[in-house]
């Protein structure tokens, strides 16, 4: 885990002088309080408010943490082959029609795919987007 501040280098400065603005504020406000709490209960409220001031200045600097986790998923190709009416047509008389030599295509997709390191799943559909794909 790594934790980073989006807040310039250049404002921390300004935020520790606005964190002893806060401190030296709260301490003459209850200072100036009547009746005055005992020393006590002063040094709490102070404390209390101070704490307060101090974590709305570290939530407007922005703390980030950061925590990376490599996950190895296995890669996933989607191969769709169109069912229209047009893929029914031949090309040539003698071959086969053209949703069948595209569904030969999507096997050798396959099968190049099954040789490569870290296991290609390929997952061959058919649609013709009007309705859904069919496995």
């Amino acid at each position: 885990m790594d934790l980073q501040w989006l807040i310039p280098g250049w404002a921390w400065p300004l935020l520790l002088i606005a964190a002893v603005a806060c401190w030296a504020w709260a301490r003459r406000t209850y200072a100036r309080t009547v009746p005055e709490p005992p020393p006590t209960a002063r040094r709490w409220l102070v404390g209390l408010r101070t704490a307060a001031y101090v974590l709305a200045l570290v939530a407007i600097a922005r703390p980030l943490l950061i925590h990376l986790e490599s996950v190895q998923e296995p890669a996933l190709v989607a191969v769709v082959v169109e069912d229209s009416g047009s893929m029914a047509l031949r090309d040539q008389p003698d071959r086969p029609d053209r949703w069948r030599q595209a569904w030969a295509v999507a096997g050798r997709i396959d099968s190049v795919l099954a040789g490569r390191e870290g296991g290609v799943q390929v997952e061959t559909l058919r649609g013709n987007g009007h309705l859904p794909l069919i496995g």
